[in-house]
């Protein structure tokens, strides 16, 4: 029997201001709810604007809010649709923000980690 070899992942870059933003085509998908966060695999498939179009491991409800970490970053958007073809689920997905340089927001406050510091708070009296 022949093996296959496993091409290596791709990206699809996401263009922002500052740079490109990659979600691997592989990617978890975060689902947010009013009842708790869960997780969903998702495949890649289409990138219009600021559509993805994805195989998804399971329907999503539309309107659902969703975050996908990529590396130092994330997207937040919004589940417009899921329909079936055959035995895979797709979703089509609107990446409406997206967050970068996590590494760098953070650094700051974990340089201030080891040194603890009192916080006061003083009331403001208007006349």
């Amino acid at each position: 029997m022949a093996a296959f070899a496993t091409p290596a992942p791709t990206v699809i870059a996401v263009e922002s201001l500052e740079r490109p933003l990659e979600i691997e085509e592989v990617f978890i998908l975060n689902v947010l709810g009013e009842t708790g966060d869960h997780l969903v695999s998702g495949r890649a498939m289409k990138l219009i604007g600021r559509r993805l179009i994805a195989q998804v491991s399971e329907w999503l409800q539309p309107g659902s809010g969703i975050r996908i970490d990529c590396d130092d970053a994330f997207m937040l958007g919004e589940v417009l649709g899921s329909w079936r073809e055959e035995d895979a689920i797709f979703a089509a997905l609107d990446l409406q923000q997206g967050v970068t340089r996590l590494a760098e927001w953070a650094a700051p406050r974990e340089e201030s980690w080891g040194e603890p510091r009192r916080l006061e708070l003083h009331l403001r009296r208007s006349a």
